[in-house]
């Protein structure tokens, strides 16, 4: 395991399954708690869906593009347990199913970063989510390509964290969503610049809704005193070894921009811009590369430290 998930499991909420239960042939279960059951029973993983059926354009737009669709219908049950959280707005809905689902809002806007809707959670069979998806282009087909994937991720990523620590799942992340990498070389617990550029830019929501719609953020840290698995410090280890004998990595924080096969194109680091500048400016180095070509490039305003 690459990284353990420390977060709490989502508690029973007791609801009696009369009036929550779907009927018999419904492949969508209202009732989370008979949700989990069944995926403990039948060895599955739940896919936990919060949606605005009646309102939310978006909602709709995944509805129609891909969970109506034969392909998703006949294949994401094999391996998932589907649940369907509503918050309609015109359409009636029983008052316990309304007050479980916004029991379950509150508590994944507290500890999961929900963040609107469509939301999508993959989750174990005890609701523990280990990824956080929503809507995406491509259809049916490409979705449940990208759910396979993120399934055999499911100890590789955190869904707390947009940031991957493991380097192999960053790169199949990037390849399949054809968006580049951000890297982070950092010190977590001892470097002080790389405290200063997290509180001034990288935990900012502007700078990480921006710079992910790019990005897939790579987190190569290099703590002195924090637990850290043997198998990410190897990898990190070879990783500076690699960046410092070919593109020029002389300390922390340095942030590398790669293409979705990890070859660097761009190194910036710490900088006096706010997060929306920041952002800004790797969007702007990015394109620079896309016009002039593979070549990496120091940016002489934001030094190594």
């Amino acid at each position: 395991m690459v990284r353990q998930l420390t977060i709490a499991c989502v508690g029973i909420l007791g609801l009696a399954c009369t009036g929550l239960c779907t009927e018999p042939n419904t492949v969508w279960i209202e009732e989370f708690n008979v949700a989990k059951q069944a995926a403990r029973q039948q060895g599955k993983d739940l896919l936990i869906l919060f949606t605005g059926s009646d309102w939310c354009p978006w909602c709709k737009r995944l509805e129609a593009e891909v969970l109506s669709q034969e392909a998703f219908k006949n294949q994401i049950p094999k391996g998932f347990v589907l649940v369907k959280l509503d918050f309609p707005r015109t359409k009636d809905q029983p008052v316990a199913v309304k007050k479980q689902n916004e029991q379950l809002k509150a508590t994944f806007e507290e500890k999961y970063k929900f963040g609107g809707y469509p939301n999508i959670y993959l989750a174990d069979a005890n609701g523990i989510p280990y990824v956080q998806m929503g809507y995406e282009e491509g259809g049916a087909d490409k979705y449940l390509q990208y759910l396979s994937f993120l399934r055999k991720a499911r100890n590789m990523v955190d869904p707390g964290s947009e940031w991957i620590e493991d380097f192999q799942v960053a790169l199949a992340k990037a390849d399949y969503l054809q968006k580049d990498l951000l890297m982070l070389f950092t010190g977590s617990d001892w470097c002080p610049y790389c405290t200063r550029l997290d509180n001034q830019v990288l935990s900012k929501d502007v700078f990480r809704k921006g710079a992910s719609k790019e990005f897939i953020f790579v987190k190569l840290d290099y703590p002195r005193t924090r637990p850290q698995d043997p198998r990410i410090k190897a990898q990190n280890q070879m990783l500076n070894n690699l960046f410092t004998s070919k593109f020029d990595l002389q300390g922390f924080p340095t942030i590398y921009l790669a293409d979705p096969k990890g070859i660097p194109y761009a190194q910036t680091g710490l900088s006096d811009m706010d997060a929306k500048q920041y952002a800004q400016h790797l969007h702007k180095l990015r394109g620079d590369h896309l016009k002039a070509g593979y070549k990496v490039r120091n940016d002489p305003n934001s030094p190594a430290r």
